[in-house]
């Protein structure tokens, strides 16, 4: 029972077991047995991580989020999947069209068609539309280079994600997980997100998962923009997924979180190094 939850959840969790702020609805596998799949998701960090980058901006610290994640199986080896995220910043709240505020808070969505090509891996590629957070900055930052470092007025992004989870065969517990994203409006660019990980049975109900991500871009930044492309930022996360039921599980996170090359260029603005500790609770339908 364990390793089946488990892998489910892990695969389904929409806030990740770790600092990481992605909305993620990639299967590891497929039921033929449960062709429908709903999964509710509530979590809290005491720092905003979107990308590989902790912001210095203290309005990004606390920030609860939560998520709603389902698929449709369409055969045994394929299913429609999509989600609904939203990171709700706790000191300022859903403020999205105050011009003197300095971040409003993220909501995504995500549609994927996803295929198993092995029996190891999975493969997930559709639309992702975020409004607000740090997407919402990036594009807001390049489209008004004039202006403060947020604009409110197009705080969105439009992209084409792929992502794909591999599980090593023959080498039990490691796993890789892959994103490819390609914005096209409004601005166009690359962003890639790669994260390998360990996954250790500490009981029947608790398993310890050790990640480490690694963020980077390619021409996603203009010359005018205070990010640079190139590695944005890696983050190591240790998390602690524990099954409250068979439909349940609770997952407390510690992660750290370095500023890479990329993010350099943006001086005071993201935090070099920082901890985050958190906390999410996954329930399935």
């Amino acid at each position: 029972m364990i390793n089946r939850t488990l892998t489910i959840w892990c695969a389904l969790a929409a806030l990740s077991a770790s600092a990481a702020a992605d909305l993620v609805c990639l299967p590891e596998v497929f039921n033929p047995q449960e062709k429908r799949t709903v999964n509710l998701e509530l979590g809290y960090a005491t720092k905003y991580v979107e990308r590989g980058l902790a912001l210095r901006d203290a309005e990004t610290d606390s920030v609860f989020r939560g998520a709603l994640t389902g698929g449709y199986a369409l055969s045994r080896d394929s299913a429609l999947i999509g989600g609904i995220k939203v990171d709700y910043f706790a000191r300022k709240g859903f403020d999205h069209h105050d011009e003197s505020s300095p971040l409003c808070d993220e909501g995504s969505v995500l549609l994927q068609y996803a295929a198993r090509s092995s029996e190891n891996t999975a493969w997930a590629l559709g639309y992702q539309f975020v409004h607000g957070g740090l997407p919402g900055y990036l594009h807001s930052e390049r489209h008004h280079g004039g202006r403060y470092i947020f604009n409110s007025q197009r705080p969105e992004e439009h992209s084409v994600v792929l992502d794909i989870h591999h599980d090593f065969a023959g080498l039990k517990g490691l796993f890789w997980d892959s994103r490819t994203q390609y914005a096209f409006r409004w601005e166009d660019g690359w962003y890639f997100s790669n994260t390998l990980g360990y996954k250790h049975e500490l009981s029947a109900c608790t398993s310890a998962v050790l990640e480490v991500t690694w963020t980077a871009t390619c021409g996603y930044f203009e010359h005018h923009h205070r990010n640079s492309n190139g590695t944005q930022g890696w983050v190591f996360s240790l998390s602690l997924p524990t099954e409250l039921s068979e439909k349940s599980v609770f997952t407390p996170f510690v992660s750290c979180v370095l500023a890479g090359n990329g993010a350099d260029a943006a001086g005071d603005f993201y935090r070099d190094h920082t901890v985050v500790f958190g906390a999410n609770v996954a329930f399935e339908f």
